[in-house]
């Protein structure tokens, strides 16, 4: 249990900045797709 615990603190960041820019990256694809409509 102590070592699983040692692993989800150690994962947690990378697992977090991972969906973070998944999210982010998804984010900005729907973004520039509504400006480029906008700019036609």
């Amino acid at each position: 249990m102590i070592l699983f615990g040692f692993l989800k603190v150690g994962n947690s960041k990378s697992i977090f900045n991972l969906m973070i820019h998944k999210t982010a990256s998804r984010y900005k694809k729907l973004f520039s797709l509504r400006s480029i409509k906008q700019s036609n």
